[in-house]
């Protein structure tokens, strides 16, 4: 109240939220979906940011109407980049250049070790806040089963090997923890500013029916999805060239090597063990169902908006069908 402001300037994207930017300064998101309660993405930074974690926005204000969170008001981060442009240049310099992914220009891999070691961070504030309860493989393998059932028609789908997968799941004993998550992680919901990575949006998947507004689930389900991210940067990258089978290759192993290094800072951190299933093979498991529920959910989402892209997500499908089960 009382601050003049010269230069208002809103953010054109696709997000499930208005914002305004002001004198390149702050920036004030207005929710778009209002529903009773405190909304996730404010919660949840408003916390963490309280017990000292570094890696999101903190609230500088809030609206909120009978309890009812409507807008927030943030730092405006100039210069900062989404993980999504990095790594889109990471694999534009790979191909172009035809060199080994750790010899060519702009290696996204050590970023991907730090986002990884983030993450895992991030579960661990977020049980250590909320809490955390033993995992429901069952529940989790059910709204699976819900969401798959919708697209046994998609040409290209193969539902019963993928509702195989989820089986395996549901039938698991140790499932590990089921904590507060983020719920949509990917590389377009991270910022790396000059004070290293920002974790954004804690408002879950925008074409996804949840009963409650906050994510809770297996903290695997965002290893998930920053996985099934580095499988679209780099078919992304991929299309933008001429037929080659040995840019296949490379696309291949940039995402291989990210992957790996994502995966291996996140199972590396102290504590993240306590969250997660006790038998490598089950942790595999767990991981595979999830990354196969989130390149379904995409299966969905590119029928509805960009169905030239949805070879993408079943491309994804098909090589996590092919992948031995532990």
């Amino acid at each position: 109240p009382g601050r003049e402001v010269e230069v208002r300037r809103p953010i054109v994207l696709e997000h499930s939220n208005s914002s305004v930017v002001f004198d390149e300064d702050v920036i004030l998101k207005v929710f778009r979906k209002v529903e009773p309660g405190p909304n996730p993405d404010v919660e949840i930074t408003r916390v963490l940011a309280e017990q000292g974690y570094e890696h999101v926005l903190e609230p500088l204000a809030e609206l909120e109407r009978d309890g009812t969170d409507l807008a927030v008001l943030r730092r405006f981060l100039v210069g900062a980049v989404e993980g999504w442009t990095i790594a889109r240049t990471s694999v534009r310099d790979l191909l172009a250049s035809r060199l080994a992914p750790g010899e060519a220009g702009a290696d996204f891999a050590p970023e991907s070790a730090r986002l990884g070691a983030i993450l895992a961070e991030l579960h661990l504030r977020l049980a250590a806040v909320w809490g955390s309860q033993p995992g429901d493989g069952a529940a989790w393998a059910a709204e699976m089963q819900e969401q798959l059932s919708e697209l046994r028609a998609v040409e290209g789908l193969d539902a019963g090997a993928v509702a195989a997968r989820y089986e395996e799941l549901a039938t698991l004993g140790d499932v590990g923890a089921q904590v507060h998550i983020h719920g949509d992680l990917h590389l377009s919901q991270v910022l790396q500013a000059d004070t290293g990575w920002i974790v954004l949006d804690f408002e879950g998947e925008p074409a996804r029916r949840r009963a409650e507004r906050f994510t809770v689930s297996s903290p695997l389900r965002d290893v998930a999805g920053m996985l099934r991210s580095f499988h679209y940067a780099a078919a992304v990258g991929r299309a933008e060239w001429a037929e080659d089978g040995d840019l296949d290759a490379l696309a291949l192993a940039w995402e291989q090597r990210n992957r790996e290094r994502f995966v291996g800072a996140y199972f590396g951190t102290e504590g993240i063990d306590a969250l997660l299933p006790a038998d490598p093979a089950s942790r595999s498991t767990v991981l595979d169902a999830f990354e196969l529920d989130k390149a379904v959910y995409e299966v969905a989402y590119e029928l509805g908006h960009r169905p030239e892209q949805v070879g993408i997500p079943l491309a994804g499908i098909r090589r996590l069908l092919l992948a031995p089960t532990p």
